[in-house]
């Protein structure tokens, strides 16, 4: 009636000052007298107030008897049916539910909250203590399969970091998990040129070499990273070194090394050549 076109605006002001007045006097429950286009119209604090009345109500029950809080579900209406409501919101607590229609969903959703609250009050419904202690097993029992489900997943992951970790210690593996194969390291005159020698060594390995310098102190000496290209990648830092050419050949040289131990049948680095530098390593 509010929004008829035929009524001026101060009859529409008067109209909304005696549905206040009907509101304060009759109380919320002349508010479902009204369809939603009057609800429209009325002031927005008043409109709220009276939409979330009843819901906030159902839920203080629910917390005041320590029952699972109510759930709504959402419906739209098809326009073709000839009741002109677009939303049905239907709550459930427990076995009782209750539909509610409007042309909102607050709408739907408070007068949903109203007919089941107004079941409960009527009729002294309650839920038996046993139906109270099977929803609160079944709650417990859907977190216990929660962390079920959670720890498997860790388990899982876990065991896959662990072959991951123990196959790659069992060899050198490229990105597509192929084990590389390294050319035999057996002549030591050409570790006289480790970087050509690393080299040669990749290009027959399938893999590539970066190098990497970093300053190391204030006296000048350098530091040089030399990263492979395997899986998981493997970074060679070189000996404190005076300049860029020894940095680079030392980390080359241990990068021979490393790729020697790991390609024979029972991986193991010496240590002994590992720490010791060449004399033309430093020069």
């Amino acid at each position: 009636m509010l929004n008829s076109r035929l009524l001026t605006e101060s009859e529409k002001y008067t109209l909304q000052d005696i549905h206040i007045a009907a509101v304060n006097v009759l109380g919320s429950d002349f508010m479902d007298s009204l369809d939603d286009i009057e609800l429209d119209g009325l002031p927005n604090k008043i409109k709220q107030e009276e939409e979330g009345n009843f819901v906030g109500r159902l839920q203080d029950l629910c917390q005041k008897n320590t029952w699972p809080p109510p759930s709504y579900e959402f419906l739209t209406i098809p326009q073709s049916t000839p009741s002109g409501n677009e939303y049905s919101c239907k709550v459930r607590l427990w076995k009782w539910t209750h539909t509610g229609f409007g042309n909102s969903k607050k709408s739907a959703k408070r007068r949903a909250a109203l007919g089941l609250l107004d079941n409960i009050i009527k009729n002294n419904l309650t839920i038996p203590q046993e139906a109270l202690d099977d929803m609160e097993e079944e709650t417990l029992s859907l977190l216990d399969k929660q962390d079920q489900s959670n720890l498997k997943e860790n388990k899982f992951e876990n065991e896959a970091t662990a072959r991951t970790s123990s196959k790659a210690l069992r060899g050198l593996w490229n990105r597509k998990g192929d084990k590389i194969r390294v050319p035999p390291i057996d002549n030591p005159d050409k570790m006289d040129n480790a970087c050509e020698y690393l080299q040669e060594i990749c290009d027959c390995a399938k893999i590539t070499v970066v190098y990497t310098y970093v300053p190391a102190n204030s006296q000048g000496m350098i530091c040089c990273f030399a990263e492979l290209s395997t899986l998981p990648p493997h970074v060679i830092k070189s000996q404190l070194s005076p300049n860029l050419a020894s940095a680079r050949k030392n980390a080359a040289r241990r990068c021979i090394l490393f790729l020697k131990a790991m390609s024979s049948n029972k991986p193991c680095l010496n240590y002994s050549e590992w720490f010791t530098a060449s004399l033309d390593d430093l020069k």
